[in-house]
């Protein structure tokens, strides 16, 4: 599964290659493939007002200092997930409308990258629905934006060795327990358990029953996906804790299977409810202790 309709790999975390300028509402709509026309000389270092994530990359490959212009689809709450529109409308570029989910930083003397911006929202293009994802060109010699060398990186919680995504706040890509609950009845998206049907889900709590939910195994060398879940399906991935890893792990392995409609509760159950927390810490045995992995940090 590729990253976007113009990423030249099939890579789903970091794509080198791709280029804005051959997708074919861009060609339709006769736009630069980059959406601002700042040069990069002139460009100011900014990131959106309304970010909620940090989107942290090391590459050796970025020289220190070179600024990073980068830009992403309008974000798009949980409650209207379900509407899924198509690049042009995700993107609210055309004559006489203003782009405004962009910024440009600079490349750090370690190789980092840090992008702050509103976690974008999916969209649909050439039948089909592509990863929330974020586009971003670098300075090259000559002081100006390399335009034949785009960059797209996968915009959900996620961590390795060469990326990390951070919360800011929550309301985009990351989801609150409150909002679960005051939404969930409401049947537009599934929650979906990380961790496997050895552990108790938010599913054993009686008044969770009959609400959408799944569980899924992240270990598993293929996950098993019902056949009510379609590609487009909001689904609200959670696990044990806040330091568990394991929802992460799943979203990656969704977003691989290309279904792309992906949202964190990162509180899990120990931080959903008393009666989640009470299940949470009677599963809490050693052994389950250590499938609830801490994060490193990134340098």
């Amino acid at each position: 599964m590729k990253l976007c309709h113009t990423c030249r790999d099939n890579m789903i975390v970091f794509s080198h290659g791709c280029d804005p300028s051959e997708a074919t509402w861009i060609k339709r709509e006769c736009l630069e493939p980059v959406p601002i026309k700042e040069s990069a000389k002139s460009c100011r270092i900014h990131h959106p007002e309304n970010s909620d994530i940090e989107l942290r990359l090391k590459q050796d490959k970025f020289k220190s200092g070179r600024k990073v212009l980068f830009w992403a689809a309008r974000p798009k709450k949980l409650g209207e997930a379900h509407k899924i529109v198509s690049a042009k409308e995700a993107y609210n570029r055309g004559k006489g409308k203003v782009f405004k989910n962009h910024g440009c930083t600079r490349v750090d003397k370690n190789g980092l990258i840090v992008m702050k911006i509103a976690s974008p929202q999916c969209y649909k293009e050439g039948g089909t629905i592509w990863a929330k994802h974020i586009h971003f060109v670098v300075q090259g010699d000559d002081g100006e934006w390399e335009k034949g060398s785009f960059h797209t990186i996968l915009a959900i919680p996620s961590h390795s060795d060469m990326m990390e995504t951070k919360k800011l706040k929550s309301g985009g890509v990351y989801v609150t327990p409150e909002y679960v609950k005051r939404n969930w009845k409401n049947g537009e998206f599934y929650m979906v358990y990380a961790l496997g049907k050895k552990h108790p889900s938010l599913a054993d709590i009686d008044k969770h029953k009959d609400l959408k939910h799944v569980t899924m195994d992240y270990k598993a060398k293929t996950i098993r996906i019902p056949k009510e879940i379609k590609k487009g399906t909001p689904l609200v991935v959670y696990c044990a804790s806040e330091t568990c890893t394991a929802s992460r792990e799943l979203i990656i392995k969704l977003a691989e299977r290309g279904y792309e409609n992906l949202f964190y509760m990162d509180a899990g159950m120990a931080g959903f409810s008393s009666e989640s927390y009470q299940l949470f810490t009677k599963d809490s045995t050693e052994s389950v202790r250590k499938s609830y992995r801490k994060v490193s940090k990134l340098i």
